[in-house]
């Protein structure tokens, strides 16, 4: 009898069992999954689900809360047009500027507020420049009109004259050659008030070196040596006795006389015959360039123009 209730007992719980578990099985029936079409921003990719399995995906859609890729989050459609209009139009032409100290300037401008390009700048004390800007400085080919009269054309670097210039001092005198923080440093040509000329070498635009003087144009040399801005010594180009300098002195002649043949050809080269009727003139491309200039003046003093 004991038995047999216990045995009811045990087929009815088997029952409920299986009834409690038929029903959740039946609440958790999958959707069938759906294939997406591909779209032309469709991202291919592949996702693992375990260490073994690799399930490819064929369209990924961003997921609220997870962390997404700097390129594909959405960007606004007008900061867009603001990042596309900043990198084509760098650069504006102004016709005049007013400047924070005072000056003036028109010309190109980076940025809209930086001067760089080609431009026209006066300074409230007067002092005018002409040329070529970078980072706010001149930079490059210009002309520097001081108020105190005092002119410079040629090469800046950084607002100083830096490479070939020409050099016109307000008493007259003049320098010609290379450049370096603001003064002639190197091989150049100094011309004083009485119109005698030194070309030689020279350091923070003082002479220091070998020199060849003359006192016009069409005289022979003396041969000099200079230290810091002093004659030191006078050489005898035919004296055995200073074969060393005499040696210094032609490597120096030769020097500039690469120089003047450099700008002969120039000059052969661009000279052309202009015929106006009857007239035959020949037109050469001489100017007031520091580039011509000094070859010129080189050419004259050397005698090489024959």
């Amino acid at each position: 009898m004991k038995f047999k209730k216990y045995k009811w007992w045990l087929v009815l719980s088997l029952f409920f069992y299986w009834v409690i578990n038929l029903g959740s099985h039946a609440t958790e029936v999958p959707e069938p999954v759906k294939a997406n079409k591909l779209t032309d921003d469709a991202v291919q990719a592949q996702v693992t689900n375990s260490a073994d399995e690799v399930v490819p995906i064929e369209d990924t859609v961003p997921v609220d809360g997870a962390e997404q890729p700097d390129d594909l989050i959405p960007v606004d459609d007008d900061v867009l047009d603001e990042l596309r209009v900043t990198s084509e139009v760098t650069a504006t032409k102004v016709k005049l500027l007013k400047l924070p100290d005072g000056g003036l300037y028109s010309g190109d401008l980076k940025f809209g507020v930086m001067r760089e390009g080609d431009g026209e700048n006066e300074w409230p004390n007067g002092d005018r420049y002409k040329g070529q800007w970078l980072n706010d400085s001149p930079h490059g080919k210009g002309l520097m009109l001081r108020s105190s009269k005092e002119t410079y054309q040629g090469l800046f670097e950084f607002g100083q004259y830096s490479g070939l210039g020409d050099l016109k001092t307000v008493t007259g005198e003049r320098y010609l050659g290379q450049f370096r923080f603001g003064k002639l440093d190197g091989p150049g040509l100094f011309v004083s008030t009485d119109k005698e000329f030194y070309l030689g070498e020279f350091s923070q635009g003082q002479r220091h070196g070998r020199f060849l003087y003359f006192t016009s144009l069409s005289d022979k040399p003396e041969y000099q040596l200079w230290f810091n801005d002093g004659l030191e010594k006078i050489i005898d180009i035919n004296d055995t006795d200073y074969k060393q300098q005499q040696l210094l002195i032609k490597e120096l002649i030769a020097g500039f006389t690469v120089i003047a043949e450099k700008r002969l050809q120039q000059r052969r080269a661009n000279t052309h015959y202009q015929v106006r009727g009857r007239v035959r003139k020949i037109v050469s491309d001489v100017d007031d360039s520091p580039e011509h200039a000094y070859g010129d003046f080189i050419i004259n003093l050397l005698n090489l123009e024959h």
